[in-house]
């Protein structure tokens, strides 16, 4: 039989080790955001034109992609697409539009002023206004240069890990910066909402039926967002999205 005092000892000693490890994550939170400061500020500084330079060319490299529209949906979408890039107030970027022929529902922006969306988003978003506000929304992570700020946050970390590290970051490591990043993203896709919105509100001057998009992905049960793993991911949690969505319509077009 152990005597008490090794169970205390024991005990004083797990717990040392969790208060060890907390600290150790909290310091590692604060100098990612520190990283994620620095790394934006850098992206901010970044010349149009250089951005352009350097990534212009990234969609014409997908040799599945296609910058021309083929089918009525793509023609629809590069017509709309045409009428945003016109809006005054836009970085100066050659802005691109590229057709993926996939059926999953989704479109992106790249560094450089590339746009991709594909087929089977074109299949679910049937309206002028839904289908603007999902280019719109790319073009609000141009004009917030979030693709440079996630390359410049993850090169400064990768190269700061690999000196501190040795390239090792451990599995508890990776799951935190991961969760911070997902985090990041989030807060990158509303900005990128709000923005999108008033800049089809701009063009069309109707944001009706803005929240096609967000309706339809929560009403398939593939695409369901669940609130209890919505910090695993880099999207917000689609009914509350498709609140704040909302709120800012009505301030837009209040009769609408």
């Amino acid at each position: 039989m152990k005597h008490p005092l090794s169970w205390r000892n024991q005990s004083g000693e797990v717990l040392l080790f969790i208060i060890s490890i907390v600290v150790i994550l909290a310091v590692v939170f604060g100098a990612y955001k520190l990283i994620g400061y620095a790394a934006d500020a850098l992206a901010a500084k970044v010349p149009d034109k250089i951005e352009a330079e350097w990534f212009g060319g990234i969609a014409g490299k997908k040799s599945d992609w296609s910058s021309e529209p083929k089918t009525n949906d793509q023609k629809s979408a590069f017509e709309i697409f045409e009428k945003l890039k016109k809006a005054k107030g836009l970085r100066n970027l050659p802005f691109t539009i590229s057709f993926i022929p996939d059926k999953t529902p989704n479109a992106f922006a790249m560094p450089g002023g590339s746009i991709a969306i594909t087929d089977g988003l074109l299949k679910m978003v049937r309206t002028e206004i839904g289908i603007a506000t999902v280019l719109g929304h790319e073009f609000g992570h141009h004009q917030h240069r979030h693709s440079l700020k996630m390359m410049g946050r993850s090169i400064l970390l990768a190269g700061i890990m690999i000196l501190v590290m040795g390239g090792d970051h451990g599995f508890m490591l990776n799951t935190v910066l991961d969760l911070a990043e997902k985090s990041h993203s989030r807060n990158d896709e509303l900005d990128a909402d709000e923005y999108g919105l008033k800049l089809v509100h701009k063009t069309f001057k109707s944001v009706k039926g803005a929240d096609e998009f967000f309706i339809k992905l929560e009403m398939d049960p593939l695409t369901k967002s669940s609130k209890t793993l919505n910090i695993l991911s880099t999207h917000p949690y689609t009914p509350d999205r498709i609140n704040k969505l909302r709120e800012q319509m009505d301030k837009l077009d209040p009769k609408g």
